[in-house]
């Protein structure tokens, strides 16, 4: 049976993409104020009169459809700089850039994998987990970045960690913003 979120994003992507607007991803958020967040995309970027109007395109289809029956907010916006990557194909795109991944069962006695991705076939993503990103204005010496992250880790445990796509629960890019 497919997620709700694979049904709406069936449901509204016709209507997204008419719009000009690729369909990035979908996302429910459970709780006591429900949330469904609608992420476009386009080339040059989203401004806010994108998702104004992809809002306004998208909430009369999703009242008459109803696929979710308590009530909910509506949020469209960009995937932003640290965007949610839901597709193997978002993970292709963004080989060689830092990520952080959230698995649903442990892998090597952890649930969370920070690193870059370098790699993305069958069904399979790549992390090399020696990368540690650089503060802000500062620039991370090859050496140092290494022995910081196998303090971490066992030093027998390859740094290059494969991830099955239907392990991984969440991922968001952990981009490096260079400030000088």
């Amino acid at each position: 049976m497919a997620s709700i979120q694979d049904r709406i994003k069936e449901m509204i992507k016709p209507t997204v993409e008419s719009l000009g607007y690729d369909l990035w991803g979908v996302e429910y958020i459970k709780g006591k104020h429900p949330t469904l967040l609608v992420f476009i995309d386009k080339e040059g970027g989203i401004v806010i009169e994108d998702c104004e109007i992809a809002s306004d395109a998208i909430s009369p289809l999703l009242d008459v459809e109803d696929p979710i029956e308590s009530e909910y907010d509506l949020e469209v916006s960009s995937p932003g700089l640290d965007r949610p990557l839901f597709t193997l194909e978002q993970f292709a795109k963004y080989i060689d850039q830092p990520v952080v991944v959230h698995l649903r069962m442990a892998q090597q006695s952890r649930r969370k994998f920070t690193g870059k991705i370098v790699e993305v076939s069958d069904n399979i993503v790549k992390i090399d987990t020696s990368y540690v990103k650089p503060k802000p204005g500062k620039k991370v010496k090859p050496g140092k970045a290494l022995a910081k992250n196998k303090a971490k880790t066992n030093e027998d445990q390859d740094p290059i960690v494969e991830i099955m796509f239907s392990n991984i629960l969440k991922a968001n890019l952990d981009p490096v913003i260079d400030l000088f």
